[in-house]
């Protein structure tokens, strides 16, 4: 069969008017349904930020108040167990020094300085030692005595291997002025210890100072001192020289585990 141009151009004719007309139609849905999307968008957003900033300035304001309180409670935490420490270990101390006045007080120590045993270049004093060998043996915590003269001379040990004072430069002018000296903490590798050397002085009968008596004290016992000053097992309390290294702690410390604090943060 045969069809006219004259039918197929206005078929076509009309094709394209529907075609038209339909793309028209749908783009109109189509602008329609995005304006419609974008809108309910804009109402999820708008509700999403309402809800998610008040959420977010509380959330982050509790955040700075827990912080805050946290920070302002290790400080008084530190603060306090930092003073019940130094309290402590201060008390411990004083009680070590009043021994060794104590025992400076002796005749035996007096009169033997006086007599100037070790500066003549006699034989050794061996009832001083004797008196030092049974006072090591009652006190614990002395890892040794000893009896020096202002020159820094031993005149007697309870330790027949201790040849140094142990004291600081000046220790002397201390002495004079303090009634007593504290040498800086060491570590001694033989035992893995720590340990501070502390002296009282030796006056005559006349009140002159004509020596000192020296402790080596073995810090050791200051652990359980620490222990039961730590109020929280997760944490521990470190006592540090002077210098950065680690003294002592309610852990406990060894020559193997020792450390130094960097100067910077001394």
């Amino acid at each position: 069969m045969t069809v006219a141009p004259t039918s197929v151009l206005k078929r076509s004719t009309r094709l394209r008017d529907w075609a038209q007309a339909a793309a028209s139609g749908a783009r109109r849905l189509l602008l329609k349904a995005t304006r419609y999307d974008s809108i309910r968008n804009r109402i999820l957003a708008f509700a999403f930020v309402a809800t998610l900033l008040p959420s977010g300035l509380t959330i982050w304001f509790a955040y700075g108040q827990a912080r805050h309180w946290v920070e302002q409670k290790i400080k008084q935490d530190l603060v306090s167990e930092s003073f019940q420490t130094a309290r402590a270990t201060g008390v411990w101390l004083r009680e070590q020094l009043f021994d060794l006045r104590v025992f400076a007080t002796s005749d035996v120590v007096a009169h033997s300085l006086e007599r100037g045993s070790a500066a003549s270049g006699k034989a050794p004093n061996n009832r001083l030692r004797e008196y030092l060998v049974s006072l090591n043996a009652r006190v614990g915590d002395y890892s040794g005595i000893k009896v020096i003269d202002l020159n820094g001379r031993i005149l007697a040990t309870s330790k027949t291997e201790d040849t140094k004072v142990g004291l600081p430069l000046g220790w002397v002018s201390t002495l004079r002025a303090d009634g007593q000296v504290t040498g800086p903490a060491f570590w001694v590798a033989k035992s893995g210890k720590a340990k501070v050397n502390a002296a009282v002085p030796v006056r005559s009968s006349d009140g002159r100072l004509v020596g000192a008596v020296v402790a080596e004290l073995d810090l050791t016992p200051m652990e359980e001192l620490l222990r039961s000053l730590s109020s929280d097992t997760a944490g521990a309390i470190y006592i540090i020289a002077s210098n950065g290294m680690l003294v002592s702690s309610s852990n406990g410390v060894s020559a193997q585990r020792k450390a130094r604090i960097p100067r910077e943060t001394l």
